[in-house]
């Protein structure tokens, strides 16, 4: 969990309970009271005063992380950081409302309820919720028909292009791309009104039974305004503190964050180091005056207190509460319920963490790994198994076939499709913590088998790997990392290629920019979400990205990170097709950087030999041309490419020039290419080893004095590991073993790599995913 300075977030919380509908302003309408009144988003933006406030709104859903721990529960697990502040933009609901001619009615011994629903199609029907009319039709509660957030329009995945905004309730009942208000004298009996977002006592331990029903369909369970929460965001979960740096400062700051409903105003926040033995007064960070009214308070607040660093060192945990304007306090232990919800429990954190899971959950864990069948399946047997006809997932060891679930999945396939055939603790964790009872129901259904203890230990290595990556990692390293996502800025936009466009992000604070390639829809092909997206996008607008997400890493002068595992290679073959470029386009570049040139006039080290094949249809598509030529030039000779065209404009003037015509075929790839390594020879015998000494040594020397290119490479490396030899930093032990000369690595459309490409270099002797990589 990050917390920004300003109280107003960039990166606000998102939760859905289906997929985004495609919506467009010029032809959504919003329907009022059965077409009493209908509005174009045009006649709500202009027709009506608007207004701009800043909201915190939360999920009633947090903390059940810990709550899963104690007993599992309907609904899936998150922390306490679903919770974001924004400006949201639109007209007063009330207003909207007196135009349709909605007055309040009569009581005579009725309650009224307005009803409001989205357009979307989550699994479960309409997404609708009620709410009481009395409470809408009061200006002070600042109730928004939004259909804008932070000075833009509502981005999609926020309700695009209207939604409900009701300040201080959950999120759970600001309805997202709103479609329909109506007025009930009794409540909605859609199932996301009356099975989601309830507190319930926690003797309700099931859904089924007339009681259950009962309790779920009574309003007073039913979830509504926020309730008291504060929780500490520094120290992060998860960070790790170097105590002697710690203790070198006088104090250590605590931050945090704090918010209720109601709009009403967090009045203290303290925290405790000795187990709430003692207190101390945490200073707050709000507006100067309330956002609404005198006395509305819709944001959450920011806290911090500057605590001894020595008293800091020797505190066994660390406990935040606050306070509201009633003098009420959050609640010391969280309580359980079936749903999850509203939970506020004294927020804790210590050096090692303090949930531990309940007998019940281990015995339900133990009895879910008892179930899985027998039959046990390699790494190599999974990873084939990645494709929306034949998708297999792995979690918790257990190996599932998911091929019947991605038809029907509320979520949809792509969050699938993305972990099929692969090997990842990760999974696991993602999949526990955003799922319920019923989607681990379901996966057992699909259960096949367990994974061989080799592939255990390959995920547990791998997982070991990254998080020792991770911890070297410097903020400086690198710009782009996985799951970090960081606002970037479109600074500018270029067309390469009929159908082809450049994108180039810049960050602050950073001194270099990052250049995104994408294809241009046309006729042929419509372009899919994240094209059409950057293409509308106005230069000086920011987007959020996060990546890369390849499981290669190049480290330089040869060496490569594949799946957690060194390997280094001297010579590297690329074939690329299309926007397949880019991946070996930045290994061009880091080549060429580590061995020094114009620009880089300090010789680097690195002397790896590349060879590029890369096919387009026609010479106006290839990417980056000038640049490769340049890439090409500047390595004199270390890095050879050539282009292969389909369709060449003139062919007899292309290939005068050195260009190939026609597709990428086998004879192509071996004449252009560097040959796959030749097997090692056999162990040669102890006689065998004085007569060959001799011959042994000429070799060598002969070696030495070659004016062959390659000659020089292989002395050059020869030097290099002498030197690294006497520096105590032999290359050789730092890279696994499993050193081999040459690798491959493919990049482009399917039926170029998997048709041609592929099925030539296995031919050729390569070994996919030994030597060969990508598709």
């Amino acid at each position: 969990m990050r917390i920004q300075i300003s109280l107003l977030v960039d990166n606000h919380y998102v939760r859905n309970h289906g997929n985004v509908p495609r919506l467009y302003w010029d032809t959504h309408t919003l329907d009022i009271c059965d077409g009493a009144l209908k509005l174009s988003m045009d006649d709500l933006k202009t027709g009506f005063e608007a207004f701009s406030i800043p909201v915190a709104l939360a999920c009633d859903g947090n903390h059940r992380g810990e709550m899963n721990m104690i007993k599992r529960f309907k609904g899936f697990s998150w922390g306490p950081g679903a919770v974001s502040c924004a400006y949201w933009k639109g007209a007063l609901l009330a207003d909207v409302l007196a135009v349709a001619g909605i007055q309040r009615p009569k009581r005579n011994g009725k309650r009224f309820w307005v009803n409001f629903e989205g357009a979307d199609q989550p699994s479960e029907g309409k997404y609708q919720t009620s709410i009481p009319i009395d409470y809408c039709l009061n200006p002070t509660n600042d109730i928004m028909l939004a259909y804008g957030m932070n000075n833009t329009a509502l981005p999609p995945d926020h309700g695009f292009p209207v939604r409900l905004m009701i300040p201080g309730f959950v999120g759970g009942r600001c309805i997202k791309w709103l479609a329909r208000i109506w007025i009930t004298d009794h409540e909605t009996d859609s199932y996301y009104h009356i099975w989601d977002n309830r507190g319930l006592p926690s003797f309700v331990t099931e859904k089924d039974g007339e009681f259950a029903r009962a309790m779920f369909n009574h309003p007073s369970t039913a979830c509504m305004e926020q309730n008291l929460n504060s929780v500490i965001v520094r120290p992060a979960q998860g960070q790790k503190l170097d105590l002697v740096e710690v203790l070198k400062r006088d104090t250590y700051r605590v931050e945090g964050f704090a918010y209720e409903g109601g709009g009403h105003e967090i009045q203290r926040v303290e925290l405790t180091l000795d187990n709430s033995q003692t207190w101390l007064y945490c200073l707050r960070h709000f507006p100067e005056r309330p956002i609404r009214h005198g006395r509305k308070f819709w944001i959450w607040i920011h806290w911090h207190i500057d605590v001894d660093s020595a008293h800091f060192a020797r505190a066994e945990s660390l406990t935040v509460r606050c306070f509201n304007v009633f003098k009420n306090t959050q609640p010391e232990k969280p309580m359980w319920n079936l749903m999850g919800m509203m939970n506020n429990g004294w927020y804790t954190g210590n050096g090692e963490g303090w949930m531990v899971q309940s007998t019940e959950n281990q015995l339900a864990a133990a009895k879910q790994k008892f179930n899985a069948p027998d039959k046990q399946f390699t790494r190599q047997e999974i990873e084939a198994h990645n494709s929306k006809d034949d998708a297999w997932l792995v979690v918790d060891n257990n190996v599932y076939d998911v091929t019947s679930v991605l038809s029907w999945h509320p979520g949809g396939n792509a969050t699938i499709l993305a972990n099929a055939g692969k090997l990842s603790l990760e999974l696991t964790s993602s999949f526990e913590s955003i799922h319920d009872d019923y989607p681990h129901k379901k996966l057992q259904d699909c259960v096949i088998g367990r994974v061989t203890g080799k592939a255990a230990n390959f995920m547990r290595e791998q997982a070991k790997a990254e998080a020792e990556n991770a911890a070297k990692l410097r903020p400086s390293d690198v710009l782009l990392q996985f799951k970090k996502w960081l606002p970037v800025k479109l600074v500018g936009k270029k067309q390469i290629s009929k159908d082809t466009f450049t994108y180039t992000f810049s960050y602050k604070n950073y001194s270099k920019s990052r250049r995104q390639t994408t294809y241009f829809p046309d006729v042929n092909q419509p372009g899919g979400a994240l094209n059409n997206f950057l293409h509308e996008l106005p230069i000086g607008k920011e987007v959020e990205v996060c990546g890369p997400t390849g499981e290669i890493e190049y480290l330089g002068d040869g060496v490569f990170d594949i799946e957690g595992k060194k390997r280094t290679f001297t010579k590297v073959n690329l074939i690329l097709g299309g926007s397949g470029l880019t991946p070996g386009y930045s290994l061009l570049k880091s080549v060429l950087e580590g061995k020094g040139s114009a620009s880089h006039p300090d010789p680097g080290s690195d002397i790896t030999q590349i060879r590029v094949i890369d096919g387009n249809k026609t010479k106006a598509d290839i990417l980056l041309h000038e640049e490769l030529d340049q890439i090409e030039k500047q390595s004199q000779g270390q890095i050879k490419i050539v282009h292969v065209l389909d369709h060449p404009d003139n062919k007899d003037e292309w290939e005068k020039k050195g260009g190939l015509s026609g597709y990428v075929n086998a004879d192509i790839i071996r004449n252009y290419l560097f040959p796959p390594p030749t097997p090692s020879p056999e162990p040669k015998k102890p006689d065998d080893e004085d007569q060959d000494a001799n011959a042994k040594e000429g070799a060598v020397k002969k070696e030495d004095d070659s004016q062959d290119g390659m000659g020089k490479i292989r002395s050059a490396r020869s030097k290099k590991r002498d030197d690294s030899n006497k520096d105590g930093k032999n290359k050789k032990e730092e890279s696994d073993a499993n050193e081999g000369d040459v690798a491959t690595s493919l990049c482009g459309p399917p039926a170029m790599i998997q048709k041609a490409a592929l099925p030539a270099l296995k031919d050729w002797g390569f070994k996919e995913d030994e030597n060969c990589y990508g598709s």
